[in-house]
C-alpha cells in the first residue's frame, strides 16, 4: 500500500482499486476462474493495476499496463512469491484493458478484468444477497470521485508525450486518438 500511496493521487485512485479488489474477489471462486487466484496476488494486482500512470513512469516507454505489471512483478518477487503467481499477476495487469482476452484466461487474469469492469459498470456487481454490504461500502466509504477523468487524462498525457505508450489498437491509443479528435474537450476523454 505504501508504494500505491507514494505514487498515485489517493483520492481518485484508492477507491476504484479497492472496489476492483472487492468485485474481483467475488468473481474469483467461480468455475470460470480455475485455477482460483491466490488472494494476496489478486490484491496486489488490483491495487497496483494503474500504478503505471504515475508521473514517475512517464519516461518509461511501455504502456501503463505493462509498467504496472512490472512494478507488481518486482514487488511480489521481493516478497518471495512463487514465479507462477508472479506471472499470473503480470498477465492480469498487462491484459486488464484487453477486452475478450482477459475474460477467457481464468484465474487472476479474469478476476482482475471483471473486477475493473464491475467498478466501471460494464459487468454486473455481486448478486443481490451481497449487494447491500457492497453498495453500502461503495456509497459511504468509497466515493467515485473523478477516476474516469483523472485516469483517462493520465494515460492520454503519457501517450501524447511518448507515443510508444499508446500504440494503435490499444486502450491508451484510443484515448490519444479521442483527444486529438476533440482537443478542446474538457470532460472525461471520449475514448474512455
Amino acid at each position: 500500500m505504501r508504494l500505491f500511496e507514494d505514487l498515485l493521487p489517493p483520492d481518485a485512485h484508492y477507491a476504484p482499486s479497492i472496489r476492483s479488489t472487492m468485485a474481483s474477489e467475488y468473481d474469483n471462486p467461480t468455475p470460470c476462474c480455475t485455477p482460483r487466484a491466490a488472494p494476496h496476488v489478486l490484491f496486489v494486482a488490483c491495487i497496483l493495476h494503474d500504478i503505471g500512470t504515475a508521473s514517475t513512469y512517464n519516461d518509461v516507454p511501455e504502456r501503463f499496463e505493462i509498467v504496472s505489471a512490472d512494478v507488481a512483478e518486482n514487488l511480489l518477487r521481493a516478497h518471495g512469491i512463487p514465479e507462477k503467481e508472479v506471472r499470473d499477476a503480470w498477465l492480469a495487469m498487462s491484459l486488464h484493458t484487453s477486452p475478450g482476452i482477459a475474460e477467457r484466461l481464468g484465474g487472476t487474469v479474469r478476476a482482475l478484468r471483471l473486477g475493473v469492469r464491475a467498478d466501471f459498470g460494464s459487468y454486473p456487481p455481486p448478486p443481490p444477497e451481497l449487494i447491500d454490504t457492497w453498495a453500502d461500502v461503495i456509497r459511504w466509504q468509497l466515493p467515485r470521485l473523478e477516476i474516469e477523468k483523472e485516469l483517462g487524462d493520465a494515460v492520454c498525457e503519457q501517450g501524447i508525450q511518448n507515443p510508444q505508450k499508446a500504440p494503435g489498437g490499444s486502450w491508451p491509443g484510443d484515448l490519444v486518438r479521442a483527444k486529438r479528435d476533440n482537443p478542446d474537450w474538457e470532460g472525461v476523454n471520449r475514448g474512455f
